[in-house]
């Protein structure tokens, strides 16, 4: 169902001319890892592999970015699996050589400057630096950029810095989807980032037994 290793490592290879060949192959290789039967038989989730190519601009653009917290963008294992699995997945990465430091460099993100794109209307300009390099991301954005929504200010910390910075690097590829407990802040930020890429913001009541024809009829 998928296509073979050596293709899947081919199109990585020329999609991320930036990554070298050694990070490539072994991010590849933990994604395969995660759909063996040996791996279905400990009760971990199938890896989207196929998610890899699309994503694998975002480590292209900043190659410094360690692998674990590129992976984690579409495998966040950590909110759907029990310890057990968890320790599973670890130890992957720890076989593959894609163990992440104690603390990580995301928070090393942050957003410079953002523009309407004079190339494409419907696209925005974000620069964003990292560990003194800044690169440029055309990201798709609203028809409301630029105008100042009625709404209270927004406080920024330093955790909301990278954080949106990080977001803006999961948006300019595809989708996404923000998971936490009430209250923990999530309505604000994507608020904030609808803001800044000029988006209006909707609000749907979702609910358990939800078809996808529910969601598509609101």
């Amino acid at each position: 169902r998928h296509l073979p290793y050596g293709q899947q490592l081919d199109i990585l290879i020329a999609e991320a001319p930036n990554v070298d060949r050694d990070s490539l192959s072994r991010i590849l290789s933990f994604a395969h890892t995660l759909l063996t039967e040996e791996s279905a038989a400990l009760g971990l989730a199938d890896f989207p592999v196929e998610n890899l190519v699309r994503a694998i601009s975002i480590l292209n653009t900043f190659p410094e970015l360690e692998p674990s917290e590129f992976l984690n963008r579409f495998y966040p294992y950590k909110l759907f699996m029990p310890q057990e699995g968890q320790k599973s997945v670890e130890d992957t990465y720890l076989n593959f050589q894609l163990n992440p430091s104690s603390q990580g460099n995301s928070h090393l993100l942050s957003i410079e400057s953002i523009a309407r794109s004079s190339q494409n209307p419907h696209h925005v300009d974000v620069s964003i630096k990292y560990r003194g390099t800044t690169q440029t991301l055309s990201v798709k954005g609203g028809d409301n950029f630029g105008e100042m929504a009625d709404k209270p200010a927004f406080v920024r910390t330093g955790y909301h810095n990278w954080l949106l910075a990080d977001l803006m690097l999961s948006h300019s590829v595809a989708d996404m989807c923000l998971v936490g407990p009430r209250g923990c802040g999530k309505s604000a930020v994507v608020n904030e980032l609808a803001d800044m890429l000029g988006y209006r913001t909707e609000t749907i009541q979702l609910y358990q037994d939800m078809t996808a024809r529910d969601l598509l009829q609101q």
